[in-house]
C-alpha cells in the first residue's frame, strides 16, 4: 500500500526563485545551435510528419507547443522543462531512446537555451516570465487562535498497545500555533512536546490504525483518519487539550487514507480505496456530498487554509481540485507520471503543492492550474510534501531521507539517512525544528540550525510503569549528575583559588624582579662613573709618568755627564797624587842615594818588592769588586720593580768600591812600576839625584798643592754626581709608583668593566624574567578568565543540575502519582472496541 500524505504547518523563510539572478552567458538559439543537436539526436522520431507522443522538435513553434502531455519548455526554468529532465537522464523515459547519454557539451548548450530564455535566433529577445511569483507576502495567521494555542492538559500517558518494535509510521502532523507533535501508532495516537521532546499524552484510536492526522487550523482539534484494512474506516474528532474524543464521521468499508477538517471546522472531507471522497457535516454528521471523479485509491485530500478550495490526489496520478462548498470541479492538473502521494497548501492559499512517486514535487497556481515550479525532491519516489508557514517545503521519500526545500524548490536541509524508505516528515510550529518518519517505526527529530537529531518520538511510546522506571533512572542520574556538577563547581574554585594565587606569586616575582633591575642599574651607573674615574686617574698618571721619564732622561745624562766628569777629575787627581808620588820617592830616593847609594839601592829593592805586592794585592781586590759590581748590575736589570731602589743603591756603592780598588790597583802597580823605575833610576844615576834634591822637593811641593786641588774637585763633582744620582733614584721611585698607580687603575678598571658586563648580564637575564613573568601573567590573566568563565559554567551548570534534579523529582513524583490515579480508575478504554463518548470521557483525566 502506498504511503499516505500528512500535514505540517510551521514558519520557515523562503527566498523566491524569480528573485535569483542568472550570470550573464554567451547567446545560445534554436536556429543556431539547438536545431542541429535535434536533428541529429530527436529529427527520426520527433517530427511533424511522426510525431511521437505529439511532439515535433523540427520547427521552433512546434518544440515550444510541446506534445501531447503538455510544454515540455519552460523558458528560464530547468527544472520545470520536462524535455530537460529526459535528456539529462533526471526521468524517465531517458531520451534519446538506445543511445549514449548526449555529450556534456551539448548539454550545456542545451541548458543554457532553456535558462536565458529559449531563443528562436540571434534577433530574439527574453520575455519576461508571467509565471506566477512563489514569494509569499508573509507568514500565514490564517486560523491563529487568540489566546495561548491549546496544549494537552491531564491526558493519560498510558499507551493503548505497546510492543518492543513499532510499525511503520502512518502518519504524522505538528500543531500549528504550538510545539504540538502528534504520532500515529497502532490503535492509538500519541502526542508530543516538540520543544522538549516529552510525552504529553497518548489518545486511544480502537477503530485500527490511524493513516491520516491533521490538526484544525487554530490548532484546537485533531482529526484523526483510519480504520482496518478491507474491513472499516472513519474519522475521528479529538479536542487537544483535553484529549476529549468529540465525534466519529463516515461508516467506509475500508480504511480512511485521506482527510482533512475545513478551517471553520463545520465540514470533513474523507477518502480511500473506494475511490469516493465523502463530505461530511460536523454539525449533525450528515454526508453532505460525494465526488466520484476519481479512478483509483485516492490518496491524498486537503482544504486550502482559506477553505475555498478542496485537492484531491489518486494512485493513478489524478489530481484534481474542487470547489470545497459545491463538491465540483475547478482544476484538473495533469502532470504527475506517478501515484500522487501528498497534497499540501501554501499558506496564501495560491499555490498548491503536490507529491507523487515520479520523484517529483510540483507547485501549482490556481488560476489557470498551470504548474508553475516542478523538481525532483526523491530519487526512487517522494511520498509527502508538507507547506510550511512561510513557504518553504518538508519532504521525505524513498531514497530514506527527509528534506527542507526553499519556495523556489532548492534545497536547504538534508537528514541523515533512515534505515528504510522514509514516509512522513513535517515541520514544528515554528520552523525550528523538522520530524521525519520511516518503514521501521522510527521517528526522529532534528534541529535544522545545527542539523542535530534532538529528540526520538516513538508512535509506541513506554507504559506508565516503564516511564516511572524512566524516570527514577533519570532521577538518578540527575542526582549523580548534580552531585558531580557540585563536585565540579568546587574543583572548579579551587582551580581559581590556585590560579589566583599563582597569579599573586608572579605579582611578587615582577616586583622583586624589577627591584633587582632598578638596584642593578643603579650599582651600573655607579661602576661606570668608577671606572671612569680610573679612566681620569690612568690618563693623569700616564701624564706625569711621561713627564718623570723626560725628567728621568735629563737627569740620566746630567748623572753620566757628572760621572764623566768625575771620572775624569778623579783621573786627574789620580795623575796628580801619582807625580806628586812619583816626584817624593825621586826625592827620597835621591835623599837616600845622598846617604847612601847602595842602602837607596836596598831600600828601592825592597820598595819594588812591596809595590809588586801591594800591586798584586790591590788588583786581585780590584778584580773582585769589578765582579761584585757586574753581579749586582745583572740583578738590577732583572729584579722586580720593588726590589730596584736597593740594587740600585748596592750598585752605587759597589761601583765605588771597584772604583776605588781600581785606583788602589792602579796606584800600586803604578808604585811598583815607580820603585822598578826608582831601582833603576837609583843605580843609574845615584850621583846625580843628589842634585835634584832641591828641585824635587820643589816640584813635590807643587805637586802635593795640584793633587789637593783636583782632590777637591773630585770630591765636588763627587757630591754633586751623588745628588744627582739620589734625583735619578728618586724620580724612578716615583716613576714606579706612577707606574704601579696606572697598574692599579688598569686591574681596577677591568673589574669594573667586568662588574658592569656582569651586570649587564644580570639585568638581561631579570629582563628576560621579567618578560617571562609578564607572559606568564597574561597566560594567567587569561587562564584565570578562562578558569572564572568555567566556573561560572559549573556554577551555572550546578544550579541548572539542581533545577534538573529538582524538575526530575517533581516529574517522578507526578507520574507516580499520574500513575497510580490511571491504575485507580474503574474502567479503562479499550483498545478493541470502539468506546462510547462516555468512555473516551471518563479517560480523560
Amino acid at each position: 500500500m502506498n504511503k499516505i500524505s500528512t500535514i505540517a504547518m510551521l514558519l520557515l523563510g523562503a527566498a523566491p526563485l524569480a528573485a535569483q539572478e542568472k550570470p550573464a552567458t554567451a547567446k545560445v538559439t534554436y536556429d543556431d545551435q539547438i536545431r542541429a543537436i535535434f536533428r541529429e539526436h530527436c529529427f527520426t522520431c520527433h517530427n511533424q510528419g511522426e510525431a511521437k507522443g505529439g511532439l515535433a522538435l523540427d520547427s521552433f513553434g512546434k518544440t515550444m507547443e510541446g506534445g501531447s502531455s503538455g510544454g515540455v519548455i519552460e523558458p528560464q526554468d530547468i527544472e520545470s522543462s520536462r524535455l530537460w529532465d529526459l535528456v539529462a537522464h533526471i526521468d524517465t523515459p531517458i531520451m534519446p531512446p538506445n543511445q549514449d547519454k548526449l555529450p556534456a557539451a551539448k548539454l550545456d548548450l542545451i541548458k543554457t537555451w532553456i535558462e536565458t530564455g529559449a531563443l528562436e535566433n540571434s534577433g530574439s529577445v527574453a520575455k519576461k516570465s508571467n509565471k506566477p511569483s512563489l514569494k509569499m507576502a508573509g507568514p500565514t495567521t490564517t486560523g491563529k487562535p487568540e489566546g495561548p494555542a491549546a496544549m494537552p492538559e491531564n491526558v493519560w500517558r498510558q499507551p493503548v498497545v505497546y510492543t518492543d518494535r513499532a510499525a511503520a509510521v502512518s502518519a504524522i502532523t505538528t500543531s500549528p500555533w504550538a510545539p504540538l507533535a502528534a504520532i500515529a501508532g497502532h490503535k492509538q495516537i500519541s502526542l508530543y512536546n516538540t520543544d522538549s521532546g516529552e510525552l504529553l499524552g497518548v489518545l486511544p484510536y480502537p477503530e485500527g490504525t490511524p493513516y491520516i492526522l491533521r490538526f484544525s487550523r487554530n490548532g484546537d482539534l485533531l482529526m484523526a483518519g483510519g480504520g482496518r484494512g478491507g474491513h472499516s474506516g472513519s474519522v475521528v474528532l479529538y479536542e487537544v487539550r483535553t484529549g476529549k474524543r468529540l465525534m466519529s464521521l463516515g461508516d467506509e468499508l475500508d480504511v480512511v487514507l485521506a482527510a482533512d477538517i475545513n478551517p471553520s471546522l463545520t465540514r470533513v472531507a474523507l477518502a480511500g480505496p473506494q475511490r469516493i471522497i465523502r463530505i461530511y457535516s460536523t454539525e449533525d454528521g450528515s454526508l453532505l456530498h460525494e465526488i466520484k471523479k476519481h479512478t483509483d485509491w485516492v490518496t491524498a485530500l486537503e482544504y486550502s487554509p482559506d477553505g475555498v478550495l478542496l485537492a484531491s490526489g489518486d494512485r493513478s496520478n489524478g489530481l484534481f481540485v474542487w470547489e470545497a462548498d459545491a463538491a465540483q470541479e475547478y482544476l484538473n492538473l495533469q502532470g504527475h507520471k506517478g501515484p500522487i502521494t501528498a497534497v499540501s497548501w501554501r499558506g496564501d492559499s495560491n499555490v498548491l503543492a503536490s507529491a507523487s512517486e515520479d520523484r517529483s514535487v510540483k507547485l501549482w497556481e490556481m488560476n489557470e492550474g498551470k504548474a508553475i515550479k516542478s523538481f525532483n525532491a526523491h530519487g526512487g519516489g517522494t511520498e509527502t510534501v508538507r507547506f510550511g508557514q512561510d513557504g518553504r517545503l518538508a519532504t521525505a521519500g524513498r531514497d530514506r531521507v527527509a528534506k527542507v526545500f526553499s519556495a523556489d524548490g532548492k534545497e536547504e536541509k538534508k537528514t541523515p539517512g533512515f534505515s528504510d524508505i522514509a514516509l512522513e516528515a513535517t515541520l514544528t510550529y515554528d520552523g525550528k525544528r523538522l520530524i521525519a518518519g520511516d518503514w521501521t517505526g522510527t521517528v526522529r527529530m532534528w534541529d535544522l540550525e545545527k542539523m542535530e537529531e534532538v529528540a526520538q518520538l516513538p508512535p509506541n511510546p513506554p507504559t506508565y510503569d516503564m516511564q516511572v522506571a524512566a524516570l527514577q533512572t533519570a532521577a538518578t542520574a540527575a542526582k549523580a549528575k548534580a552531585d558531580e556538577s557540585a563536585a565540579q563547581l568546587a574543583a572548579a574554585d579551587k582551580s581559581v583559588a590556585g590560579k589566583k594565587a599563582q597569579q599573586t606569586a608572579n605579582a611578587e616575582t615582577i616586583a622583586r624582579l624589577q627591584k633587582e633591575v632598578a638596584d642593578l642599574a643603579a650599582n651600573t651607573k655607579q661602576a661606570d662613573g668608577d671606572k671612569n674615574a680610573q679612566i681620569a686617574a690612568i690618563k693623569q698618571n700616564d701624564a706625569k709618568r711621561k713627564s718623570l721619564e723626560g725628567a728621568i732622561n735629563k737627569q740620566d745624562q746630567g748623572l753620566a755627564q757628572a760621572t764623566k766628569q768625575l771620572r775624569s777629575a778623579q783621573g786627574a787627581e789620580k795623575n796628580a797624587s801619582a807625580q806628586r808620588t812619583k816626584r817624593q820617592g825621586e826625592l827620597k830616593n835621591a835623599q837616600s842615594q845622598l846617604a847612601s847609594a847602595s842602602k837607596s839601592l836596598e831600600a828601592a829593592q825592597q820598595k819594588e818588592a812591596a809595590a809588586k805586592a801591594e800591586a798584586a794585592q790591590a788588583s786581585e781586590a780590584a778584580t773582585k769588586a769589578a765582579a761584585a759590581l757586574k753581579s749586582t748590575e745583572e740583578q738590577l736589570a732583572s729584579a722586580a720593580e720593588g726590589d730596584k731602589e736597593a740594587l740600585t743603591q748596592q750598585v752605587a756603592e759597589n761601583r765605588k768600591s771597584a772604583d776605588a780598588a781600581k785606583t788602589a790597583a792602579d796606584q800600586a802597580a803604578e808604585k811598583a812600576t815607580a820603585a822598578a823605575a826608582e831601582v833603576a833610576k837609583q843605580a843609574k844615576e845615584a850621583e846625580a839625584k843628589s842634585a835634584a834634591v832641591k828641585q824635587l822637593e820643589q816640584l813635590v811641593a807643587k805637586d802635593d798643592a795640584e793633587v789637593k786641588k783636583q782632590a777637591a774637585e773630585a770630591k765636588r763633582l763627587d757630591g754633586e754626581r751623588q745628588q744627582k744620582a739620589k734625583a735619578v733614584a728618586k724620580s724612578k721611585a716615583e716613576r714606579e709608583t706612577v707606574k704601579k698607580a696606572i697598574a692599579d687603575a688598569q686591574a681596577k678598571q677591568k673589574q669594573l668593566e667586568a662588574a658592569i658586563a656582569n651586570y649587564g648580564k644580570e639585568t638581561q637575564k631579570r629582563q628576560a624574567e621579567i618578560k617571562k613573568a609578564e607572559e606568564a601573567k597574561g597566560k594567567l590573566a587569561t587562564e584565570l578568565a578562562q578558569l572564572e568563565k568555567q566556573k561560572s559554567e559549573k556554577a551555572s551548570a550546578a544550579e541548572a543540575a539542581k533545577k534538573s534534579l529538582a524538575a526530575a523529582e517533581a516529574s517522578l513524583a507526578q507520574r507516580k502519582k499520574e500513575a497510580a490515579d490511571f491504575a485507580a480508575q474503574p474502567q479503562q478504554v479499550s483498545a478493541e472496541a470502539k468506546p462510547s463518548e462516555t468512555q473516551v470521557s471518563d479517560n480523560v483525566n
